[in-house]
């Protein structure tokens, strides 16, 4: 019980939002490079769905394609040099 509690103690003491959990404004080159991997993977689904037979299989990739697009995505909104200045 006494372990819990401090759990919850810390958890409201934080006041923090850490940078890789804030919404990043991309700034023009920024949102061009995100849209320049989104093409990118978009491309291969559909080398993918063209080559690849309906089936479970295919969903398995269709669904890690778009977990690495939204990773490699989130790696380009972090960089600094892709963000819109803080106001």
């Amino acid at each position: 019980m006494q372990s819990s509690r401090r759990k919850s103690e810390h958890m409201s003491n934080v006041r923090i939002i850490r940078p890789e959990f804030t919404y990043h404004s991309l700034n023009t080159t920024g949102a061009e490079e995100c849209n320049k991997i989104r093409a990118a993977f978009s491309a291969l689904l559909s080398e993918v769905e063209q080559t690849i037979p309906a089936g479970r299989e295919r969903s398995l990739v269709v669904t890690k394609l778009q977990e690495a697009c939204r990773w490699a995505v989130t790696a380009a909104a972090q960089k600094p040099e892709n963000q819109e200045p803080a106001k």
